[in-house]
């Protein structure tokens, strides 16, 4: 990078989207011991880093992402003029799809031909620019969003304090020159650049630490502060520039309302995986696992999800437009045995609001999506074409869309909006249930829909959207919705299961797992039985056939058993609280 090594932030930049590369999200993390003296001299050392420390090292990421540097190494352009340039290597070394390859070939030569661009643009950004930058100290502090910092005090202990505590660790896939080995090395990234202070000419002379600048007894040290310097490595540069399509975004306003340093990472992680945490690969994770996630060394899983997965868990179901629940494996499902694996089931929050619809009025954004999801009207723009209906309202009174005016359009959005209310929470409470049966809401067609999960041409599994068809109707709207799960609960009623029509199974109990072949087995730990159905513990009840265990799984969470009448449902709840 030539000329002025200043980052030119805006005075209004808002804290706003980052994006870190997926490698990075799904990353193991490190953090740094820190010395610590007891009031009796005693020294000990404990790894940790602050909710402050996390909104600085966010604050770093947007710096740079915000600055003329992020459209100086675009992407788009890095990618343009990697391919120009490997190109003739390619073609040289074979490395091209042609018409006689097949698909395990050509695969093999993208994924190549895909490491070997990212290699290209990594060292691209790496050798044409700068390690040392600069930005203006006031505007540095306002981008952390941290309030206390307002003071010169608070400022000065922070930015001292933070000074290298964490960083990510993983694998980066490396090619060689002749593109006939992929090898994998181990890069760790520093969470926050070197921070130091840029001190007028006096100042400057005599402190050469932040710390030392703090402690002095300089009455207005922020008079003397020019700036703030960067000294930054070249792996943190090229993990916040020049990122591809292989990214994950996040929100610094949601992040920013954390209450514990373990949720940034969580929520990164979460946000990484969501498209894929059907995957076990992916999502699914060991005690050592995890906890390598998190930069942790607990000894006990349930110190560890005490104090690390509740308050992160809990901190991104609050403040982000995700819900996350924790999924505890363990041998045979048994409660009382160790656990040994979690996965996360994750899903997105639906709001409501009765007046707009993605920032449109809702009337407005209603029309223009029943037209385009379910017309053959030819629309480029959803959200486009809803505004324009909405700017031409008053024009539009005796304007036709699809056989009906203005004011029946205003109508019927009047009642899908106060239909989506309680289909949404109808939705939310009984997520697991609707879950099973692959039924979501989307919130753009404003309908339920099925969810399948199909093998892509590559293989991978992916998600695919069906609309629900019954012989009377479709279902396209929150009105049709909740007439088809009113019938399918209907249906369901109808063919309630008896627990004896699974017979035999086992039950968990305290002094162990108990079989229960017969009615008299039955009769006789009925009351353990009814409570485990009642609390939906479905992992201390089993089946040895797997179908008929899943069966039975199915219909205990549906609360589609016979024998769990509303009478008994609360006799039961009275006892077991």
């Amino acid at each position: 990078m030539s000329g002025n090594n200043n980052l030119d932030i805006n005075s209004k930049s808002q804290i706003g989207e980052i994006r870190f590369p997926r490698s990075q999200a799904q990353a193991d993390y490190k953090i740094e011991k820190k010395k610590v003296v007891r009031r009796d001299g005693t020294v000990f050392y404990k790894k940790t880093t602050t909710t402050n420390d996390e909104k600085i090292a966010d604050a770093c990421v947007q710096i740079f992402q915000q600055s003329s540097l992020a459209k100086e190494f675009d992407y788009d352009n890095l990618r343009e003029n990697a391919i120009k340039n490997l190109l003739p290597r390619f073609n040289k070394y074979k490395l091209i799809v042609t018409d006689d390859v097949t698909k395990k070939e050509k695969d093999k030569i993208e994924e190549k031909q895909e490491i070997a661009i990212a290699q290209y643009i990594r060292d691209y950004i790496e050798k044409n620019i700068d390690l040392t930058f600069q930005i203006d100290f006031d505007k540095f502090i306002k981008m952390t969003g941290i309030k206390s910092a307002e003071r010169i005090g608070n400022a000065l202990n922070m930015l001292d304090e933070v000074q290298s505590k964490a960083s990510y660790e993983y694998k980066l896939p490396v090619i060689n020159e002749d593109f006939s080995q992929i090898t994998y090395e181990l890069t760790k990234v520093s969470t926050i650049p070197r921070i130091s202070l840029i001190l007028d000419e006096d100042m400057g002379k005599k402190y050469n630490t932040i710390s030392e600048y703090a402690q002095s007894d300089i009455k207005n040290k922020r008079k003397h502060i020019l700036g703030i310097k960067f000294d930054i490595n070249k792996s943190y540069l090229s993990s916040v520039l020049g990122l591809g399509r292989d990214y994950t975004a996040t929100n610094r306003k949601d992040r920013n309302n954390f209450t514990s340093s373990y949720s940034y990472r969580l929520d990164i992680l979460i946000k990484s995986i969501e498209k894929v945490q059907h995957i076990s690969k992916f999502n699914y994770f060991t005690f050592e696992q995890i906890q390598k996630k998190f930069g942790t060394q607990f000894k006990e899983y349930r110190d560890f999800k005490r104090r690390v997965l509740l308050p992160s868990i809990k901190d991104i179901n609050e403040y982000t437009y995700l819900n996350i629940e924790l999924i505890e494996h363990r041998q045979n499902n048994a409660k009382n045995r160790e656990v040994e694996g979690i996965s996360f089931r994750i899903t997105k929050k639906i709001s409501i609001d009765k007046k707009t619809k993605f920032g449109v009025d809702k009337t407005a954004y209603y029309i223009a999506s029943r037209l385009f999801y379910f017309t053959n009207e030819k629309i480029d723009n959803l959200l486009g074409f809803a505004k324009h209906i909405e700017k031409t309202f008053n024009s539009l009174d005796i304007v036709l869309y699809d056989g009906k005016y203005i004011n029946e359009w205003k109508d019927e959005a009047d009642k899908a909006v106060e239909a989506e209310a309680e289909l949404i929470k109808i939705l939310e409470d009984n997520n697991r249930l609707f879950i099973q049966k692959g039924i979501e809401y989307d919130e753009k067609r404003m309908c339920i829909v099925q969810k399948e999960i199909i093998q892509n041409e590559e293989g991978v599994p992916a998600s695919k959207i069906k609309i629900i068809t019954t012989s009377n109707y479709r279902v396209e709207n929150p009105i049709t919705s909740l007439i088809y799960i009113k019938e399918l609960t209907d249906r369901e009623g109808e063919s309630s299961y008896s627990i004896l029509d699974f017979l035999p199974f086992s039950i968990a109990l305290s002094d162990g797992w108990k079989n229960i072949d017969n009615v008299e087995d039955y009769i006789r730990f009925k009351k353990n039985i009814i409570e485990i159905l009642i609390e939906k513990r479905i992992n201390h009840i089993k089946v040895e056939n797997k179908e008929i265990q899943e069966l039975l799984y199915t219909n205990i969470v549906r609360e589609n058993i016979k024998e769990i009448n509303d009478k008994y449902r609360e006799i039961i709840k009275s006892l077991v609280k």
